[in-house]
């Protein structure tokens, strides 16, 4: 058969492709024209290096008796991934075996503390000989694909006393590696000036990051025979790198800083405040309810560092002692708002300290050229795209000059945020600092986090006493009055949910209002349309946003209470409370993705404005759409977790009220409607769960055609089911002074199906998938940024596409609901 490849280049090939498909879990696949269009399409990608053709593969396979072929089937033999075809197996060591127990807890343990087992010891030293680049105590072999390279560790004696090698123990989980001694068996004795040899080879058919360790163990100088004491450590920490293109260029742009968390922030007693931006432009709405600081008390923040130690109720001081029962007794009508009140202020504690990883010192700014009028002023702040830390127009921070740091009474600049771009906040300052200022002078600088959100829910639990909405945070039992009379017939805006009956009850009850003074409960998982719900139980919306002017508007009260129907977060809706609207102007108050808010940040939105009477009319009916198998509150004080604040409202009656529980019957629906019907996935999707949290009750309704779509795309490892496990072995990189981790290949991967999925069609030209139907979900904001920049900058056939704006990044928070 003719061909441009040797026989040998050939075999190589096809032993390459053998291994790739053991790794996808691909092994046991015999058909011929499968085998082909993975080669093609998948395999052959990863070279950069021409490749044979699949026919050609096969013949090298076939000639060299490592694969039956016939016209319509392949099979390849069982070989071993790592066989003499290119090593030796003389002298070839086993991996991580006759482990004692000492050994695997060390094993542990000297990841945590490599710096330790770098360094020789007695004279004793390791050589590297070969291709390798030593960076942050690693030493890294940077590999073309299916290219080997060899690496010789030499641990030498390089004292005047012999010691000697008892183990030697290569650890490392990957094929990319093999280990090969010498003739010298263990152990073995080093005198001065010996040597003992481990070679390592390395190659790889795929790219990615791949780890492995070698530890030596040693006795010390005049120590043989002596059982333990002597013995010492010396370890080398490898990985073998192979980048594909796009992943080489995500590479860290700085090498990544660990922040050192300064002490409480400069106190002077001289604070000159900038100019506050305008924040009232468009805001009629009048706010006549005060609101208090409500700042921690001094003596709790005292008390923190020893309340952090975990000591017992029974051997605390008294003080701690007190807390701590607070802390632990369970939520009460009694104690709910002394406890609630607590946690707030323990998480406010957290927040401060956590603000401080954030503080910039030595750092300039700049006249901002664009804004005169106040003249503002430019601070670079690394990570404010990731939020981190969160700056927002209005918000503050403290600035100091470098020079006067070490006066003793210095002035404190109060600088206020008006602009946010990109890596860059725009600040006003008191005339007094501009009027000295000059390009690229240098502050330390305090950033501070709007405590508004904390004040509302305050000032919540405080009017939770004074309208006794215990009934409803604490609920017993229905008054069993409708809004409506029980004749009305409902006619629903949404026709598709008569043929829904879970979501046809919950609308009923929710509209008739039986369950008040009890909230009612729509706990539905993801995609059974608890929104969906709720928008049919809502009437006539209203949105803020003011076309001519271009923003959002406040109107006053007065034109506010014209609607039935007002639309805010949780926190806006404190503005309504501060207006002081009229206690029973709400019939409903409905709260979505309720299992995602802390107790009190839903007490907003309900103290002030939801009422329980005692009269015939039990009031307005608060309405929980959530589902508390997803995301929680996202909390910050390992106290407040560990005591209840990441416990929503929705969560807490679920959990312990026995109106919501569910009984031999299913649940009361009355008082909970759990939606079943999933109208946003496969059911292969729908099925771990389904059966991990769901009780496989889920029924999969999303549109056949629709979920069906793509079950026969050629890029699925298994036509029919529509979900790709991919491993990466890449690794997980920091850049700058960002905590946050980014996985090059990872992303380069993403961006690999990417292209794939939005291809045009060879049909009709035009994309297979629209980017708008395109999600991609991170747990890390630096890798989502990373996706961002790979679609919008790096790749030139995706970012030249006409709706690619369209396509969703984000982290998993903003994926919920």
């Amino acid at each position: 058969m003719p061909s441009k490849f040797s026989c040998r280049q050939l075999r190589e090939t096809g032993q390459s492709f053998e291994s790739f498909l053991l790794v996808r879990g691909l092994d046991m696949e015999t058909d011929r024209e499968r085998l082909r269009t993975i080669y093609n399409r998948d395999f052959k990608i990863s070279f950069r290096t021409p490749t044979p053709g699949f026919s050609s593969m096969l013949y090298g396979m076939k000639i060299a008796n490592l694969a039956y072929v016939t016209k319509t089937r392949v099979r390849f033999f069982s070989l071993n991934r790592w066989a003499d075809v290119w090593f030796p197996e003389k002298g070839r060591m086993k991996l991580e075996s006759d482990i004692s127990k000492h050994h695997k807890s060390l094993l542990a343990k000297i990841f945590y503390d490599r710096a330790e087992y770098l360094h020789g010891k007695h004279g004793v030293d390791v050589q590297v000989q070969g291709p390798h680049e030593a960076r942050d105590g690693q030493l890294l072999i940077h590999l073309d694909l299916n290219r080997k390279e060899v690496l010789t560790l030499r641990l030498r004696n390089g004292g005047t006393q012999p010691v000697t090698l008892t183990h030697l123990f290569p650890l490392c989980r990957t094929p990319q590696f093999a280990f090969y001694s010498g003739d010298q068996e263990l152990p073995c004795s080093l005198g001065p000036g010996e040597c003992y040899e481990l070679h390592i080879h390395c190659k790889t058919s795929f790219v990615g990051y791949f780890p492995a360790t070698v530890l030596w163990e040693l006795l010390g100088p005049g120590e043989l025979g002596s059982e333990g004491t002597g013995t010492f450590y010396i370890a080398r920490f490898l990985a073998a790198v192979a980048h594909s293109p796009l992943a080489a260029r995500l590479k860290p742009t700085t090498p990544f800083t660990r922040t050192r968390v300064p002490g409480n922030p400069v106190a002077t007693n001289r604070i000159e405040e900038g100019e506050r931006p305008d924040r009232t432009k468009g805001y009629d709405l009048k706010l006549s309810m005060a609101l208090g600081t409500y700042y921690p008390p001094p003596r709790l923040r005292q008390l923190l560092p020893i309340l952090l130690q975990g000591t017992s109720i029974f051997t605390a001081p008294k003080e701690i002692a007190e807390i701590k029962a607070q802390l632990e007794t369970a939520l009460q009508w009694r104690n709910y708002e002394v406890k609630l009140r607590l946690l707030l202020h323990l998480e406010e504690l957290q927040m401060e300290r956590d603000i401080r990883h954030y503080d910039l010192e030595s750092v300039p700014m700049i006249w901002d050229p664009v804004d005169q009028n106040p003249r503002l002023l430019t601070l670079e702040v690394p990570g404010v795209t990731e939020s981190r830390p969160s700056v927002l127009r209005g918000d503050h921070l403290f600035a100091l000059l470098s020079s006067e740091t070490h006066q003793e009474d210095p002035i404190t600049y109060k600088g206020f945020v008006h602009k946010v771009e990109l890596d860059r906040v725009k600040l006003s300052f008191s005339m007094s600092l501009l009027n000295r200022f000059v390009d690229g002078l240098t502050f330390k600088v305090n950033f501070t986090f709007n405590r508004q959100p904390l004040r509302v829910q305050h000032r919540a639990l405080e009017l939770t006493g004074r309208w006794l909405l215990w009934p409803v945070l604490f609920p017993v039992a229905s008054r069993e009055v409708p809004l409506l009379p029980a004749s009305v017939n409902l006619k629903l805006y949404d026709r598709s949910l008569e043929s829904n009956p879970e979501q046809l009850q919950a609308v009923k009850h929710i509209v008739m209002g039986t369950t008040r003074p009890a909230p009612y409960i729509i706990f539905g998982p993801p995609g059974t349309g608890k929104t969906v719900t709720l928008v049919e139980a809502i009437k006539q919306p209203f949105c803020n946003w003011d076309a001519k002017k271009g923003d959002y508007v406040f109107p006053t009260k007065k034109k506010l209470q014209e609607y039935r129907v007002l639309i805010t977060t949780l926190i806006t809706a404190s503005r309504l409370v501060s207006a002081q609207f009229p206690i029973g102007h709400f019939t409903h108050v409905f709260i979505d993705e309720a299992g995602h808010s802390m107790e009190p940040e839903s007490l907003v939105a309900i103290a002030g404005l939801v009422e329980v009477k005692e009269t015939d009319n039990p009031g307005g009916q608060l309405v929980l759409a959530g589902d508390p198998r997803q995301l929680g509150p996202v909390l910050r004080s390992p106290l407040t977790q560990k005591h209840g604040l990441g416990y929503s409202l929705l969560e807490r009656l679920l959990t312990y009220n026995a109106l919501y529980k569910k009984g031999p019957g299913g649940y009361n629906p009355q008082f909970i409607t759990k939606l079943l019907r999933n109208y946003r996935s496969h059911p292969t999707i729908l099925d771990i769960p389904n059966r991990l949290y769901y009780e496989g009750e889920l029924q999969a309704c999303a549109d056949e055609v629709d979920r069906e779509r793509f079950c026969r795309w050629e890029g699925l490892p298994q036509q029919g089911f529509p979900i790709i496990f991919h491993g990466v072995m890449g690794k997980d990189e920091r850049e700058g002074n960002s905590p946050s981790f980014f996985n090059p290949e990872e992303a380069a991967t993403v961006t690999f199906y990417l292209k794939l999925l939005l291809a045009p069609s060879s049909k009709k030209g035009k994309a297979r998938l629209s980017p708008r139907s395109v999600g991609i979900i991170s747990p890390y904001r630096k890798q989502v940024e990373k996706i961002r920049y790979c679609i919008n900058k790096l790749d030139k056939e995706l970012r030249e596409l006409d709706d690619i704006k369209d396509l969703k990044v984000g982290s998993v928070e903003e994926f919920q609901g």
